[in-house]
């Protein structure tokens, strides 16, 4: 069997989904493997799809291994499929698996993001394996991972698939229009941009805006008053509201759909386009967010985090549905907002979700936005979507919004936020992470002994590999 691996890890081949490809590769001689290491390489990648849409072509199974971060894969696998799925490549009858390493924080929503995608490209999706981190080092995970891969075999050999049913493709699943025949003051359209703008007049092709928000403002607002009432006019200031969104100046529904929401949001709000700040490509696990406190030459995200949604009272998303995902530049904000100091100066502030496309449709995505606001102790509000059918209006979006900060509505926590914190305080492998973050905090030690411990850790593997005790 021909399996193109597509290694999401940003570490690529220090990774430990990495070592247990190896793994695979010793123990299944007959089975050919060959790897792109996606997560390390998109970079690349993105300029010159090429090579993967031949690799593509020869395979008979695409494995999808990748660590979990913040719900879902890593924001360069993200960037990875939306890139093939741009390709012309006809991949219907193919199959993918997939093998995810963490301690099993929302592993499956993680995983279902992966199939989800997989079933827009016709590919036939198979069960996954959730592997923890230590698996590898240990005989009874490296029994299961033997296991999963013969059963795996198995499936494909005898055609006893337990895959669900291929959905249709998506791509053209949402409109241009909404409520194209209610012209009345009471329904709002987000199939036309008016006059007014977002943001600032001057908009660049690719991006908002392109000038950086200043430390005094967040934006420099010039929204015009029309029938309803412009955003800045009388507003209270009682509280502030940020609005977070990565929109893009030729997304005309997302754009007016936030132009209606300020307008009905009785406090000031405030747009902050993530396009216009430098995150990266993502966590790469290199621990520079753990400091205790941030220096005066932060980054964008340093700033963005401290500067802005700190002092905001409560937070709005806006976003367009991608890929069955917030989308890229979402996934690169939350990867590097998810450790304990920055969830803390998010954490309690009541949210609420703009959505652009058939959110009633994404399941996954659902629970993905339930669990994030669990996670951050937030109360949220409302959820507003241009679906028309079985979501929030507009106008009860902003008025739950402004109740929920009146009378500071904070909840206790479900399942999705208790349940995933009792996880993290029982994970050894999560404990030991802690305590080695706390470690390399220290700068004498982090330049000392990172690259040493990496190489340690891989010494371990290469024994496991060769079949060598531990």
């Amino acid at each position: 069997m021909n399996v193109l691996v597509i290694n999401g890890s940003p570490k690529g081949r220090d990774s430990v989904t990495y070592q247990t490809i190896r793994f695979l590769q010793k123990k299944f001689p007959k089975d050919a493997f060959e790897v792109i290491h996606a997560g390390e390489d998109i970079e690349v990648l993105e300029q010159d799809m090429s090579g993967v849409c031949e690799a593509v072509e020869r395979a008979d199974m695409l494995l999808f291994a990748y660590p979990v971060y913040t719900f879902m894969a890593p924001a360069g696998l993200h960037r990875f499929i939306s890139a093939l799925k741009a390709q012309d490549i006809d991949m219907k009858g193919k199959y993918a698996t997939q093998i995810t390493a963490s301690s099993h924080f929302y592993d499956v929503t993680a995983q279902r993001y992966i199939e989800d995608n997989c079933r827009d490209m016709g590919l036939k999706a198979l069960g996954g394996f959730y592997e923890e981190t230590k698996d590898l080092l240990d005989k009874v995970g490296r029994l299961q991972i033997i296991t999963y891969w013969n059963y795996i075999k198995h499936i494909i050999d005898k055609e006893t698939l337990t895959c669900r049913e291929i959905r249709p493709e998506a791509a053209d699943q949402y409109t241009d229009n909404y409520n194209d025949n209610d012209e009345g003051d009471d329904k709002l359209s987000y199939d036309k941009l008016s006059d007014d703008k977002l943001n600032n007049d001057k908009l660049s092709d690719d991006k908002l805006n392109n000038d950086k928000l200043s430390d005094d403002k967040l934006n420099n607002d010039k929204l015009s008053n029309d029938k309803k009432g412009g955003v800045r006019r009388n507003k209270n200031s009682k509280y502030s509201v940020v609005i977070v969104t990565d929109c893009s100046r030729d997304n005309i529904r997302l754009r007016r759909m936030i132009i209606d929401f300020r307008r009905l949001l009785p406090y000031e709000s405030h747009v902050i386009n993530l396009q216009n700040y430098d995150l990266g490509e993502g966590c790469a696990n290199c621990h520079a967010c753990m400091p205790d406190a941030y220096e005066e030459d932060a980054d964008d995200f340093e700033a963005f985090i401290y500067r802005k949604l700190e002092r905001a009272d409560s937070i709005v998303y806006a976003f367009t549905i991608k890929d069955h995902s917030m989308g890229v530049p979402f996934k690169s904000f939350d990867e590097r907002r998810f450790c304990d100091r920055y969830i803390d100066a998010l954490s309690g502030k009541p949210t609420a979700y703009i959505v652009d496309g058939e959110l009633s449709r994404e399941e996954n995505l659902k629970f993905i936005l339930e669990a994030r606001s669990q996670i951050g102790k937030s109360f949220t509000a409302g959820v507003a979507t241009n679906e028309g059918v079985g979501a929030d209006t507009m106008e009860g979006c902003a008025d739950k919004l402004a109740y929920a900060l009146e009378h500071r509505i904070r909840f206790n926590e479900n399942f999705y936020g208790a349940g995933a914190k009792a996880l993290l305080r029982s994970s050894d492998t999560v404990i030991m992470m802690k305590l080695f973050n706390r470690l390399m905090r220290q700068p004498f030690v982090s330049e000392k002994v990172e690259y040493k411990i990496t190489d340690a850790i891989n010494e371990l593997y290469e024994k496991v590999i060769d079949g060598k005790s531990l």
